[in-house]
């Protein structure tokens, strides 16, 4: 999932350098928000799965996964500025570069695992979960201010 979430970045990317059309750039837009979705969703499984069979605190990881992500915020977006102020709207091609880098990488260095089926999640333990946010003010209010700040 996670590589395809970069093919959906590379093609939101692409399509922003290229193009001046209102159309073709809320494709992209739509391309980017599927891949930011994609992107999310399969790290937070691999992470919580991993953690799980470490017998490790989630709780924990929350809280050193919310430091990491502050810091790395604050360092790409000043990194980010300093190389856009230097290169313009060609900052969409090295991050194009970036992502080909990476799918490469991710197809050469991370050894593919095959999922049994009795591993995977089904659409009955999706709505257990589902209903279990309902009924948590907690996660419900987590939840909804994820979703917003995305």
């Amino acid at each position: 999932m996670y590589q395809l979430s970069l093919i959906f970045i590379f093609i939101s990317y692409f399509l922003i350098f290229s193009t001046s059309s209102f159309l073709l750039i809320s494709l992209a837009w739509f391309f980017y928000g599927m891949s930011s979705a994609g992107m999310t969703g399969s790290l937070d499984t691999y992470f919580v799965k991993t953690i799980k069979r470490k017998h490790e605190s989630i709780k924990n990881f929350n809280i050193k996964n919310n430091y990491s992500l502050l810091f790395s915020g604050l360092i790409g977006g000043g990194v980010g500025a300093t190389i856009y102020s230097y290169i313009g709207i060609n900052i969409y091609l090295l991050s194009l570069l970036g992502f080909i880098i990476a799918f490469i990488l991710i197809q050469i260095l991370i050894p593919k695992k095959i999922i049994k089926l009795e591993d995977r999640i089904t659409l009955e333990q999706m709505l257990v979960g589902l209903k279990s946010l309902k009924h948590n003010n907690k996660l419900t209010l987590n939840f909804n201010i994820t979703l917003t700040a995305k």
